[in-house]
């Protein structure tokens, strides 16, 4: 498939793709995005009610907490909960992008067969992540490390004062480095495991092959993504503002209920099926936005790579043109 070179052709490719073969792409991530979404929402709730349970304090100052030691061991149980869901997420994503390869070469989507790639490959696929997380998080990691060690000596060692002062300048720095590399860098990294499963590579030599695609092209990039993010949003807001008055339309004030007839009054209002069928709408919409937004990176690394591949051509052409004849031979035919 050639693809388009205009984003918003793109972006009509993906959708093409999408409809196509939609049933093939939505059960079963919206099986696991279903999953995935409680994992998440119950992992944020026992995190806070940790934070209330255990601070027993009423300061919302961020500086106040962040310097009990107790916030910073659970967010760290909460970081750790974060990467078993980003890790959880990988499986899923190879499937996809395994799936989408065979939809846009005109291929049968084999979907028992994606899975059992996805098996054989998952271990494989943790190195194109450690290259991408070294490229765009390890530097912001190791300061955040030493942030770390500071704050333990801080607090548990009762290290002097002035130690506090250099781990807050070290947990700054590490923030705003992330910060960077996360705009600059994962922008550049972030066709890194489509290229993988586009040629069945998790090596370093695909993942700085990858990053040569996108050599003086970050601005177009970050420009098109901006762009389809803007859409989504606007979409996405468009539809979750309708569901939205509707259940706030039927709302009742949980405070005003103090007799069995206010009970009875709840319990025949149709708030929580409205709650609920809410969502279960914006369940299947960010599923489907998840599955559009995989399909359009990966048309984009393919428009890269295209692109990539005809200017290594045309420097090949150029160079046999312009190679000067230096053989007496060559001279002799020409």
């Amino acid at each position: 498939m050639l693809v388009k070179a205009w984003v918003l052709d793109r972006i009509e490719q993906s959708f093409w793709i999408i409809k196509s073969n939609f049933l093939d792409f939505f059960i079963p991530f919206f099986v696991y995005n279903f999953i995935s979404f409680l994992v998440i929402w119950v992992a944020v709730f026992s995190f806070w009610l940790g934070v209330i349970w255990w601070l027993d304090t009423t300061s919302i100052d961020p500086f106040v907490i962040l310097n009990n030691p107790k916030v910073v061991i659970l967010i760290s149980v909460w970081m750790i909960t974060m990467i078993i869901y980003l890790l959880l997420y990988i499986p899923i994503l190879l499937w996809l992008i395994k799936s989408i390869k065979q939809a846009i070469n005109w291929e049968d989507i084999t979907t028992k067969d994606n899975i059992i790639y996805w098996f054989k490959n998952l271990t494989n696929s943790f190195k194109t992540y450690w290259y991408i997380f070294a490229y765009v998080a390890l530097i912001p990691s190791i300061i955040f490390i030493l942030w770390w060690i500071m704050f333990n000596a801080s607090y548990f060692l009762w290290a002097p004062e002035n130690l506090k002062i250099i781990w807050w300048v070290f947990m700054w720095i590490s923030v705003v480095l992330f910060l960077a590399y996360s705009i600059y860098r994962w922008y550049r990294a972030s066709f890194s495991i489509y290229s993988a499963v586009d040629n069945d590579s998790f090596t370093k030599d695909d993942f700085i092959k990858t990053l040569s695609f996108t050599d003086n092209k970050w601005w177009r990039i970050f420009w098109n993504f901006l762009l389809l993010w803007l859409i989504i949003w606007l979409l996405t807001s468009l539809i979750g503002g309708i569901f939205s008055a509707i259940s706030l339309s039927n709302k009742i004030d949980t405070d005003s209920i103090k007799t069995i007839e206010d009970i009875k009054l709840l319990a025949s209002n149709f708030s929580i099926v409205t709650q609920s069928l809410s969502w279960f709408v914006n369940t299947i919409i960010s599923t489907i936005w998840k599955i559009f937004v995989i399909i359009f990176t990966y048309l984009f690394y393919l428009r890269l790579k295209q692109e990539s591949m005809w200017a290594l051509e045309i420097e090949h052409l150029s160079e046999a043109v312009q190679k000067p004849v230096n053989n007496e031979e060559n001279k002799k035919e020409l």
